[in-house]
């Protein structure tokens, strides 16, 4: 599986979560976001007979590393396939605890584990997602390796933006406009902003 490929199924299983879960009281819990997402991704990773295994929340000394992410997707007791990392916040964090995260995905992409991708979902309301992304812009020339960045509107269900920043990349952001033709095909057409 290749990275684009695994973004797209990311971006699809996060679409695929229902209000019952995005919001259950009235407003986004990261960990029951998590859970869903969780399962929305194996049942994909499953259909497409992935060797990749999805890890949730590793032991606190997962690999000598101090900051353990949400997500690893690899193959176990090896680091031949660490291919994904991925952390979920809150945009009622602020970006004292997105910035932490970042770093916490920066420390997994570099050795020795090596992880190939770093995906960070940042979830909440419209409105202030917008004003997150125009942040994270500006933070790409303090990031060493590139992260994508998905910006998931908890009131649609919806990824609204990809950004991808990090000092080897132009930080770019790529709102996505989308029409679903049937289940299986999303039709995206990006607009560069």
């Amino acid at each position: 599986m290749d990275k684009k490929e695994f973004v797209s199924l990311v971006i699809e299983s996060l679409e695929a979560i229902g209000e019952e879960y995005r919001k259950p009281y009235g407003r986004p819990y990261e960990r029951i976001i998590c859970y869903e997402f969780y399962h929305q991704l194996r049942k994909r990773l499953d259909e497409k007979r992935s060797q990749l295994v999805l890890h949730g929340e590793l032991g606190k000394g997962y690999r000598g590393i101090r900051k353990v992410p949400d997500f690893v997707f690899h193959l176990p007791r090896t680091d031949v396939e660490n291919f994904a990392v991925m952390e979920f916040k809150s945009v009622r964090s602020g970006m004292r605890w997105i910035r932490h995260d970042l770093r916490k995905l920066e420390e997994c992409r570099k050795a020795p584990l090596n992880y190939q991708l770093g995906i960070l979902v940042i979830f909440g309301e419209k409105n202030k997602l917008v004003h997150i992304e125009e942040r994270l812009l500006k933070l790409s020339d303090r990031i060493d390796r590139d992260l994508e960045i998905l910006l998931y509107d908890s009131d649609d269900g919806k990824v609204i933006s990809s950004v991808v920043i990090g000092k080897s990349s132009i930080p770019v952001s790529y709102t996505h406009l989308r029409a679903h033709e049937t289940s299986l095909h999303l039709v995206c057409r990006l607009l560069l902003e």
